[in-house]
């Protein structure tokens, strides 16, 4: 009987872990998927409070994300950085490496949420800019335009 016990202890922490490992890897490559195209500023908020989104100055208007993990970031069409992207999907946290090597801080870390149509992005440090949240939208590809009509 104690010999029964121990077995089925074994299987149910293997079957567990082997679940959650499975889980872990569909999350990770969801939400890469889900951030792959392109996203444009749509609200600023200071905590609750709604700013004009042209009141922030070095904001972030455009940002594309690549299947290659590669980012691009853009403010009036002009480039502002670029460099990798990683996430960490279990504490919804989205990493900047940026290319520029002159940089203080070549990596920056922000707090992610996402769906289908929009990220909303909040700086992790320095603590004074974690009141802020960037509420980005989808750009709809040309080609998708076009065929929807």
């Amino acid at each position: 009987m104690r010999h029964l016990q121990l077995f089925l202890y074994c299987f149910l922490a293997i079957v567990i872990t082997t679940t959650a490992q499975s889980s872990s890897g569909n999350i990770s490559a969801k939400l890469v998927d889900d951030l792959v195209g392109t996203w444009t500023l749509s609200k600023v908020f200071n905590g609750s409070k709604e700013m004009a989104v042209n009141d922030h100055v070095g904001i972030i208007e455009r940002i594309e994300f690549t299947e290659e993990n590669m980012y691009l970031s853009k403010n009036n069409e002009a480039k502002i950085d670029s460099g990798l992207f990683r996430t960490n999907e279990i504490d919804h946290l989205l990493y900047l490496e940026t290319a520029n090597k002159s940089t203080s801080n070549p990596t920056t870390e922000w707090s992610i949420r996402v769906n289908k149509k929009r990220i909303i992005l909040s700086r992790r440090e320095p603590m004074e800019l974690r009141r802020y949240k960037y509420v980005y939208i989808r750009e709809i590809p040309k080609r998708e335009k076009t065929a929807s009509r």
